[in-house]
């Protein structure tokens, strides 16, 4: 064995015969193993090599069993491939060949090859599928080689096909049962049998009678595109015929051109689809091709100024649509609410480069639009400063605006306001009058208009209610100007004002006279009035009293007037008691009230209490005052201590503390007691509290009834009505 090769494909005659070549390298595709057995020496011992080798990229290698290893048999040899006999080659001929092989001269061996001639069973045809009427007569086709025979995918003779020779006849009454059964695709394979054999196919179909009607086809423009008309037809095999007629430019295809037409010749058009030979037919169909409307711009004018105004569209056909587009791509400016009078307004548009377009359509449906570039230029428009109204009689005064260098103009010179073409106004008179103020410096001139409004101003007038009282005043004006103003400002001479239409008031807590102003404002113009009115001084009450403190036993009190030098009457009022009383009876004033300047009371107290004292003064001009104070009438403070007692527990005289008026309310309280060495025994800071005699401060004796002997007291108290401070020392005989 030579070169064993194992693959997972199918091989064919050719790929196997150059596999024998010895061409395989071990990398072709669906190559599992390939074992080339040329190891070691040939016809030498080879007894160490015990492993075929697999030259394939699967690496399958195979142990070597029962082999010699050695000499020409049972081991690795030259191998035959060199020796191939190639019928495929171009120097073998047809013929038989005898092949001689021999080793070592001895033995011999011998084989007879035939080789035949490759058959050729080639079908002269352009096409694979051929197709034929039904009412065609016998076809005739040729082959390359005769002695083949004809049959179906089934390898069953037909019936209907004859060969003489080369020449093949195709009786197609029979071979579609005369017509009633159309080949369908139908395959014929011509056959040469072998040795050496070789097959061709081809494949038929019939058809019937053809239909070339064309369908109804649409009206066009003179400007539409060229169109394909086959998409029209009606025909089952589209193919089988060509387009005729004027503007068919690809007849193959139905390529009608509406323009080439249109300028060809007067319509409609007659376009036929012709389809040739016995099953053949020709349709026609008639093609309209409308003109397109007129839409050209006949406007001369092209270039307008943005104060312009209205522009009447012409055009060469009315009835269209117009649009004027400007850098938004939005129509601005044209209106065409009244179809017969198109307009463009510059006063609406934009300024700079537009496109106006004009659309047309007619009742067949073919358009045409017309473009003209207009141009909008801009106006430097100017600008008059504003002026309020003026007032009559006010100064002259001059216009102003921007830019500067035009001309005024009145409108109105039947008037005494007057204004120069400079634009000195003169408002001697009232009423309006109308001024333009134009600049003819720029390739689009433009004006501006203002009115000037001169006011007659109304005399403003008040009056006073209460011109004159004593403060507080309240004082009521009202504003007679016969005309109601347009605001007011009110001064009314005391640092407040009012911004009120019409009436006001206003009131005066200070004493004397104000200048009140009354400004009514009409637009830019004003008229001023003022009064005055006065608010009388008022008195200024206040008293004293001697002497300053009064007690229940000292209660007489003496009041002074201390009052403005303006009054001339007093009334005194004593019985305002502050409640709660603290005497009982309640506190009482003798007189309770007076008319004198400087009157005395006297104030029966038991134990002090509080009154407010009244005075109320008037001037000679009716004005008053009044001022309350309160007069204070204290209780007594009174204060004494015994110099001896008993703490026996009789209950006579057992202890020892100070007695006085008023001595529970003192502050401050401290009462002491000291033996004879001044020792503190005892000690209290609660008013009222009493010594028992016994020791309570000194230890260890604390708690323990004092010997009989002379004691040192010492008290301090403050006086709860004066704030006296009261400090007392004495003895005190403590006795069994």
């Amino acid at each position: 064995m030579w070169d064993i090769a194992i693959w997972n494909t199918s091989r064919t005659s050719v790929e196997i015969n150059n596999d024998l070549k010895g061409n395989l390298v071990g990398d072709e595709l669906g190559l599992l193993a390939y074992y080339a057995c040329n190891q070691g020496v040939a016809n030498q011992n080879n007894s160490s090599e015990t492993t075929l080798n697999d030259l394939s990229e699967n690496n399958l290698s195979g142990s070597l069993e029962n082999f010699s290893m050695t000499g020409g048999i049972s081991n690795f040899v030259s191998g035959p491939y060199n020796n191939i006999f190639d019928a495929s080659s171009s120097n073998t001929k047809n013929g038989t060949y005898k092949l001689k092989y021999s080793i070592d001269a001895t033995c011999l061996d011998s084989l007879y090859i035939k080789v035949n001639p490759l058959k050729d069973a080639t079908i002269d045809v352009t096409q694979d599928t051929l197709s034929f009427c039904i009412l065609d007569e016998d076809t005739v086709l040729t082959v390359k080689q005769a002695g083949g025979k004809w049959i179906d995918k089934d390898g069953t003779d037909w019936t209907g096909v004859t060969q003489n020779g080369t020449d093949v006849t195709f009786d197609i009454k029979l071979l579609t049962n005369n017509g009633a059964t159309n080949l369908d695709n139908v395959m014929f394979i011509y056959k040469q049998e072998i040795p050496c054999g070789d097959e061709d196919t081809i494949w038929i179909a019939t058809t019937s009678k053809l239909d070339a009607t064309i369908n109804d086809i649409r009206p066009f423009c003179e400007d539409e595109s060229p169109v394909y008309l086959f998409d029209s037809l009606k025909v089952k095999d589209y193919g089988a015929g060509e387009f005729f007629g004027i503007g068919i430019s690809l007849p193959d295809t139905g390529m009608f051109n509406p323009a080439s037409a249109y300028n060809s010749a007067t319509g409609p058009y007659k376009i036929e689809y012709r389809i040739g030979g016995k099953c053949g037919d020709t349709g026609e169909v008639y093609i309209e091709v409308n003109p397109l409307p007129d839409p050209t711009i006949t406007n001369i004018d092209k270039e307008f100024c943005k104060n312009h105004g209205e522009e009447l569209l012409l055009s060469q056909e009315n009835g269209g649509s117009w649009q004027w587009r400007h850098l938004d791509n939005q129509q601005k400016g044209v209106d065409t609410s009244d179809v017969s009078k198109p307009l463009f307004n510059t006063l609406v548009s934009d300024t700079g480069t537009f496109d106006l377009e004009y659309s047309l359509t007619t009742v067949k449906g073919c358009s045409d639009t017309d473009t003209v570039r207009f141009f909008v230029l801009p106006v430097d428009t100017p600008t008059i400063d504003s002026v309020g109204p003026v007032c009559k009689g006010s100064s002259v005064f001059n216009l102003k605006a921007s830019p500067e260098g035009g001309v005024w103009t009145d409108l109105n010179d039947d008037n005494d306001i007057t204004i120069s073409s400079s634009g000195n106004v003169n408002p001697a008179s009232n009423g309006t009058d109308s001024v333009v103020y134009t600049i003819n410096t720029t390739t689009c001139p433009a004006s501006d208009i203002f009115l000037i409004v001169v006011n007659d101003i109304p005399q403003t007038n008040f009056s006073v209610l209460k011109r004159s009282d004593c403060p507080p005043i309240e004082v009521e004006f009202t504003d007679n100007t016969s005309q109601v103003p347009d605001s007011s400002y009110w001064d009314f001479g005391n640092d407040s004002s009012s911004s009120v239409i019409g009436n006001v008031t206003n009131v005066y807590n200070d004493a004397g006279c104000y200048d009140v102003v009354l400004t009514n404002f009409y637009q830019n113009c004003s008229s001023q009035y003022s009064s005055q009115i006065c608010s009388d001084p008022k008195p200024v009450a206040d008293f004293t009293w001697l002497p300053e403190v009064l007690d229940v036993d000292n209660n007489l009190a003496v009041f002074e007037n201390q009052s403005s030098q303006d009054v001339f009457s007093y009334e005194w009022d004593f019985s305002d008691l502050v409640l709660p009383s603290l005497s009982n009876p309640a506190t009482t004033a003798n007189p309770q009230t007076s008319i004198d300047e400087n009157p005395a009371v006297v104030f029966n107290s038991s134990n002090g209490d509080t009154v407010n004292v009244k005075l109320k003064v008037t001037n000679a001009n009716g004005c008053t005052d009044s001022i309350i104070k309160p007069v204070i009438i204290r209780d007594k403070f009174s204060v004494y201590l015994p110099n001896a007692f008993t703490p026996n527990d009789d209950d006579v005289n057992d202890k020892f503390f100070p007695k006085g008026r008023n001595i529970q309310f003192g502050t401050n309280y401290d009462f002491r007691i000291y033996n004879r060495w001044g020792t503190l025994i005892w000690r209290s800071k609660i008013p009222g509290e009493k010594w028992d005699g016994r020791v309570t401060e000194l230890s260890p004796s604390g708690g323990k009834i004092a010997q009989v002997d002379v004691y040192v007291w010492r008290l301090f108290v403050v006086d709860p009505f004066t704030g006296q401070e009261h400090e007392l020392v004495g003895t005190v005989t403590l006795m069994m």
